[in-house]
């Protein structure tokens, strides 16, 4: 899994499917040139800690300003982004420079030796373009922002992120909104979650109450922008109380519309971060309200809306896979529509159905692990949704029961990786079903559906010895033979 940032690593980068529901990737950025201005200094950062000031400038672009509380000879800003800040960040400041060290985009001082404290860079508007990865700014149809910190805030010496305090100053007259903070700008804030964060400039956004902040591109159609607001605070009131505990924070909901030039397509990205959501739209089908149109928006929401429960537990390393948090995702979403009415028993099929049918042609002559090196997101969602299918039918709540059960292990652990998933999948499902899912989910497959087929009987096999070892336990249910 490619995550934005490791420290406390996101737990979704969505992308789009193009069947019925249709996932593409990469939404394209609007470009813009740099413009200069007057600067003024950030606010007094906070005791111990450095500030990242960013400031819009007229054009789209935007001066960032990182103040140190102490001289540094380098700054590392994060993983290289194949030549993303090389082409639209312009440093300002003589003396310090852009370069790429193993990999990483460092701020660096020129002269052997020297050290800096404060540096300043013009970024304009322009797209990273990399598969699974936030862009640090995403346009709005009304001329809004959004503003992906992780891009931003440095990395320490200690592997984790450097402690910085945000301060984010809009053209005049424009809102700024993160979480539950919208106002003018924001001075020195810090996001509630060990986690970089999403934050919005532009107008003040359009649904704004205890469940629910959500900025909406204006020019996205009434309908659609209707059926998001209602639909998340359906969702998320479902989750909460399925799993336990509420989010955090007052959910954030940010929906960019890139028009309909592709006739009958709806296309729904996504991504989440921490009681964050980011969703995009696109295509002709999102012109009308239809049956094909809405599916596609819950299915989208319902699996985007899962992830904000699920980053309650985090991966050991950036070696857990995907299908993890994907499948499981997928896996919860399925259940929600049930239990809200949007699906039936035939549609759940159905989507079950859709899904072993790809994940089998994709694994047939390879093993998940390496389609999801190779790139192929749809395995992770697909294949994943299967094992967390059948891991659901281990647990008696289904697929929000395990991973509620998952989470609290990983807690527990201080983080999860497959050996955890499939620990917990064997003492829910039988010690048997637990290895015969690792193989499936591990070894390169010849005939997938036999594998599949396997830990699903191993499954049924488990069931069945637990019920009779609780029969045995328990003199009160009666036996065969007993009557």
């Amino acid at each position: 899994m490619c995550f934005p940032s490791f420290s406390r690593p996101a737990l979704s980068r969505s992308s789009l499917r193009s069947a019925a529901l249709s996932f593409a990737i990469a939404f394209g950025l609007l470009q813009a040139g740099l413009a200069a201005n007057v600067d003024r200094r950030p606010a007094a950062p906070l005791a111990g800690a450095g500030t990242i000031s960013l400031r819009e400038l007229q054009g789209g672009a935007w001066r960032v300003r990182f103040d140190l509380p102490r001289p540094v000879a380098r700054l590392d800003l994060g993983p290289h982004l194949l030549g993303y800040r090389s082409r639209s960040w312009r440093v300002l400041d003589d003396g310090v420079e852009i370069v790429v060290e193993n990999g990483r985009d460092v701020l660096r001082a020129t002269r052997s030796g020297g050290r800096f404290s404060a540096a300043r860079v013009d970024v304009a508007p322009q797209a990273i373009r990399m598969l699974r990865t936030y862009e640090a700014l995403t346009p709005f149809g009304d001329g809004g922002v959004l503003i992906y910190t992780g891009h931003f805030q440095p990395w320490g010496e200690n592997g984790a992120r450097r402690d910085m305090a945000i301060s984010v100053e809009p053209l005049l007259g424009r809102r700024v909104s993160a979480f539950g903070d919208v106002g003018p700008r924001l001075e020195n804030w810090r996001s509630r979650f060990e986690n970089p964060a999403f934050i919005y400039v532009g107008e003040t956004p359009a649904v704004r109450n205890s469940k629910l902040v959500a900025a909406i591109d204006p020019e996205t159609p009434d309908w659609a922008a209707r059926e998001v607001g209602a639909f998340v605070i359906e969702v998320t009131d479902y989750l909460s109380g399925r799993f336990g505990w509420p989010l955090k924070a007052t959910p954030n909901l940010f929906l960019s519309y890139g028009g309909n030039a592709t006739p009958g397509r709806a296309m729904f990205e996504g991504d989440a971060l921490p009681a964050q959501m980011r969703i995009g739209l696109r295509g002709g089908a999102w012109d009308t309200r239809s049956e094909f149109a809405e599916n596609v928006l819950r299915q989208g929401l319902a699996h985007e809306a899962a992830h904000l429960w699920q980053t309650a537990a985090r991966p050991i390393s950036e070696d857990a896979p995907d299908w993890i948090h994907e499948g499981g995702a997928d896996a919860i979403a399925a259940e929600t529509l049930v239990a809200l009415g949007w699906w039936g028993a035939p549609d759940l099929e159905r989507d079950r159905a859709e899904a072993r049918s790809r994940c089998f042609f994709m694994l047939r002559g390879a093993s998940l692990p390496a389609l999801e090196a190779r790139g192929q997101v749809a395995a992770s969602y697909d294949c994943g949704h299967l094992i967390n299918e059948l891991v659901a039918r281990a647990h008696p709540e289904g697929a929000v029961g395990f991973w509620r059960a998952f989470v609290n292990r990983a807690r527990a652990a201080g983080g999860y990786d497959a050996d955890l998933f499939f620990g917990l999948a064997g003492e829910l499902g039988g010690e048997r079903f637990g290895e015969a899912l690792r193989r499936f989910a591990i070894l390169p497959q010849g005939r997938p559906a036999e594998a599949y087929l396997a830990a699903e009987r191993a499954l049924g096999a488990g069931l069945a010895n637990q019920r009779i070892e609780a029969a045995d336990a328990d003199p009160s249910i009666a036996k065969a033979g007993d009557h």
